[in-house]
């Protein structure tokens, strides 16, 4: 591939180019105002002379070289040949590639940044450019370049530069909307950190360039992006907020989620809403949006958007569901406060019927299990918990319960869902049983860290409901976690996961560990590592036999467990998450083998 690509030959008949390339009138050492010192009077020897092997290993290295070097550097190859190199290269070759890569890495260096006035111009006709990388990479220098005429407060400069890289996030490669929208934020977040005299400046003009009726609008995926953007510059300052609510941000957002003839922009919307929310909880532009969107996104969950259904239902009703979940317990955690009157208990009412015809085995099965999942995202709350709207919230986790250990018809997709939904509530971590694993390690991990009140009534509802489930299905709890561990093979992973998880945290309290210690099978599934072979399964095995070991190593009198039960899991947590620690048998691992 190498060999056939196309390597030009720098014309030594350019304007101020000596023999060799060396120098040139436009972009030489002297013109940048960077003396050469007395050991780089030459060119290093340290570095490949040949453009292209050396555009090759600076974008093999990850880091642009130093000042020193990039001084030598430009000295060798004048900015001018290395662009004519680019313009010779054939679109999406590894030469172009290698290249753009190297003058990216080269304009972050002292050097770089002095040829910046230089580089403007080929930068503005690189966005003309058919080859998506000189697309991005005229972005990137052009940010580079609106940062440093912001940073001087040249608004004739600044201005142009704004919306040359605004009008980027309208291309039709994704990738050049993503170095568009990464360069400006950088100038917004850049005077931000700095303090810069022109920064609310700097974050108004861009606002005013993504302004309704400015610029090309015409397709939804622009008009994401846009406000994408304004979301970003809005969450750098409370005057950028302020100025992309005067804008009309929430209400452009608004427009979106009402667009129900294009349900994949509705869905869009949701998530870029969601992503800005989490982003930054508790900046005024996140609680603004929360506030002005969550009622909407309540209303589509419930399915009463509209009369058109194709918004109220199937995946935009799912999204709505998930992601309002997620900005009431991002919005409650950094404020403090459920937003109940704002959304909020819709959002519960909305959650409470999918979840009631899901355990009676009505309505859509996937309306259940998006249900378990937005009950999952409330539990990492602890205000969404210990809100005004806790008897909801205990309502729903009830339900949830059920679906997790009773019922005989329910999906396994939903019962994966509210396994691990129960098992977030009573504090696993993504990976761990236990969120906090320095701060006694031995204890049964409250449910989300709540006040000790709201704590011992989700502990006794829980439990009872934990008792009836198992009971619907006329079974112990030992039995039912049994049942859910003895289904083999891969398709059933998910689940036998969602049941080590909801064991690694359930299994610390003592009354969990007691029903499981009594039913020989469970403890015979979770303390044999041959049972799992895939770094899940192992994992999470070691981890619930670590959950009701805590609870077996409680003091006496308060976990009835014998001591032969207890040295099996004390074996079993010695050997690790594979079996083969302590001089156990290891298990097998899965490993795919192909044929070279």
């Amino acid at each position: 591939l190498v060999s056939n690509a196309k390597r030009p030959e720098f014309p030594s008949d350019l304007p101020g180019t000596a023999s060799g390339g060396a120098s040139c009138s436009f972009c030489t050492i002297r013109e940048m105002d960077i003396e050469p010192s007395a050991e780089s009077a030459t060119p290093a020897a340290s570095f490949p002379h040949d453009l292209f092997q050396l555009a090759s290993d600076v974008a093999m290295v990850g880091a642009p070289p130093s000042d020193l070097v990039a001084a030598q550097i430009f000295q060798k190859h004048p900015l001018q040949n290395v662009f004519l190199a680019i313009a010779e290269c054939e679109d999406g070759s590894k030469y172009e590639s290698d290249l753009c890569t190297f003058l990216d890495r080269m304009f972050q260096t002292g050097p770089g940044q002095e040829l910046m006035p230089i580089a403007l111009p080929y930068a503005r006709q690189g966005l003309e450019q058919g080859s998506t990388r000189v697309r991005q990479l005229a972005c990137a220098q052009l940010g580079r370049a609106a940062a440093h005429f912001a940073s001087s407060y040249d608004t004739e400069y600044r201005d142009g530069y704004f919306t040359i890289l605004v009008d980027a996030i309208g291309d039709a490669d994704s990738g050049v909307a993503a170095a568009a929208h990464d360069a400006l934020c950088a100038v917004a977040e850049a005077n931000v950190v700095t303090d810069a005299p022109g920064q609310a400046a700097t974050c108004m003009m861009i606002l005013q360039k993504l302004a309704p009726g400015v610029g090309e609008q015409n397709t939804a995926e622009t008009r994401l992006r846009r406000h994408a953007l304004a979301a970003a510059v809005a969450s750098t300052s409370p005057g950028a907020a302020d100025w992309a609510n005067g804008m009309g941000l929430p209400r452009m957002l608004l427009g979106e989620l009402d667009h129900t003839k294009d349900p994949l922009a509705c869905v869009a919307t949701m998530e870029l809403i969601g992503e800005i929310v989490e982003k930054a909880p508790s900046s005024k532009a996140a609680q603004t949006l929360c506030a002005a969107t969550l009622p909407t996104l309540a209303s589509i969950a419930t399915g009463a958007a509209n009369s058109d259904e194709s918004a109220g239902s199937g995946f935009a009703k799912a999204r709505a569901a998930t992601v309002g979940a997620r900005l009431c317990a991002s919005v409650s955690t950094a404020t403090g406060q459920f937003p109940a009157a704002t959304g909020g208990d819709s959002l519960l009412a909305a959650l409470h019927k999918n979840l009631t015809l899901a355990v009676a085995g009505d309505g859509d099965k996937r309306d259940g299990e998006v249900a378990c999942v937005a009950v999952a995202s409330l539990c990492e709350s602890a205000v969404a918990l210990s809100s005004e709207s806790f008897n909801k919230v205990i309502k729903l986790v009830v339900l949830v319960v059920h679906l997790g250990l009773g019922g005989m018809r329910v999906p396994k997709e939903t019962r994966v869902a509210a396994l691990h939904a129960v098992a977030s509530l009573f504090g696993a971590s993504e990976h761990h049983g236990r969120r906090s694993r320095l701060a006694a390690p031995l204890e049964a991990h409250e449910p989300v860290g709540v006040t000790s009140d709201a704590s011992a009534t989700i502990e006794t509802f829980s439990r009872e409901a934990v008792y009836d489930a198992c009971a619907a299905r006329g079974a112990t709890v030992g039995e039912s976690v049994a049942g859910l561990l003895e289904k083999g093979g891969d398709s059933y992973l998910e689940l036998r996961v969602a049941t080590y998880r909801l064991v690694a945290s359930l299994g610390r309290r003592p009354w969990f560990a007691k029903e499981l210690a009594a039913n020989d099978k469970a403890i015979a599934l979770l303390t044999n590592p041959e049972r799992e072979n895939t770094p899940p399964g192992c994992r999470w095995r070691h981890e619930a036999v670590l959950g009701v070991l805590a609870a077996a190593r409680a003091p006496e009198g308060e976990t009835k467990i014998s001591h032969g039960v207890a040295s099996r899991l004390e074996a079993a947590a010695a050997g690790g998450p594979f079996g083969g620690g302590a001089g156990g048998v290891g298990s097998v691992a899965q490993v795919a083998v192909a044929q070279r």
